[in-house]
């Protein structure tokens, strides 16, 4: 397992073992390179009471690790190529530390007409550590789809979610959200769509802004996501005072640290 201060959600090792006649071996394989096999213990033959009692004490020092291992993972198992369906027409497919999205684009037919604007954006931000990025794509077909990584726990609802645990956590997740928006402002970009839900926990330091498909460029005249919102210009100073204002808000609020829920962003 990964650790870094705190854990990450990526494992590093995975044990396993090889089994030839009477004699087992137990070993572990590198998450970066699956063709080095790490050998952990000696050949134990089964056949005899010693080799038997010498594997008995191996498994329980395995389910040690095992245990430990467990605290360090995320809340909630997700297996791999599961899919996350939202009422939006959005498709998350969850693999090993990337994620898949789809968007179906007869519900969102805006995405067909950003599609330049977004592959410019991804492609803008793609050095920044606080922002989702691109590994592949975007690109319309059939759907709009873009492949996203690292793969982290969502902070509030839903099937893979989270809450952070302490006041440190929130500071954490606050300062990664604010330089965040500081790349996504860089690049001439506003987020325009930001809540917990659309931040993702994958430390408890290091926290990602997902969902840049709301993003639209600054110094554009925008009138918003809600119906009938009069149409603002999203200049640069305007925009990052508001984010921050409301940032600020929320962090004194701690609405996601003492469980009390707020329906509205941030």
């Amino acid at each position: 397992m990964q650790i870094d201060g705190c854990s990450a959600l990526q494992v590093e090792f995975m044990l396993c073992s090889a089994m030839a006649g009477n004699y087992v071996r137990f070993c572990m394989l590198r998450r970066d390179d699956p063709s080095s096999c790490l050998v952990l213990s000696g050949d134990h033959n089964i056949s005899t009471i010693r080799g038997r009692l010498e594997l008995l004490r191996i498994a329980v020092l395995l389910y040690r690790i095992l245990s430990i291992q467990q605290t360090q993972l995320p809340s909630h198992a997700v297996p791999l190529g599961s899919q996350l369906r939202f009422t939006s027409g959005t498709t998350i497919t969850i693999m090993e530390d990337y994620v898949i999205k789809q968007v179906d684009v007869e519900r969102q037919p805006h995405l067909v007409d950003k599609l330049p604007e977004l592959q410019e954006m991804y492609k803008a931000t793609k050095v920044s550590k606080h922002l989702i990025r691109s590994e592949e794509g975007p690109h319309v077909g059939s759907k709009y789809t873009v492949t996203l990584s690292p793969f982290g726990e969502q902070l509030g609802f839903g099937a893979v979610s989270t809450r952070v645990s302490s006041l440190t956590q929130l500071q954490a997740a606050i300062r990664c959200v604010l330089l965040a928006l500081q790349d996504l402002h860089a690049a001439s970009f506003a987020h325009t769509d930001i809540w917990w839900p659309n931040v993702i926990k994958c430390s408890c330091d290091a926290y990602y802004l997902i969902d840049l498909e709301m993003a639209v460029k600054l110094d554009c005249t925008w009138s918003g996501w809600r119906p009938r919102s009069p149409p603002q210009r999203l200049d640069r100073k305007h925009f990052d005072q508001r984010q921050v204002h409301s940032r600020v808000r929320l962090g004194v609020g701690r609405a996601i640290v003492d469980g009390t829920w707020a329906t509205t962003p941030w």
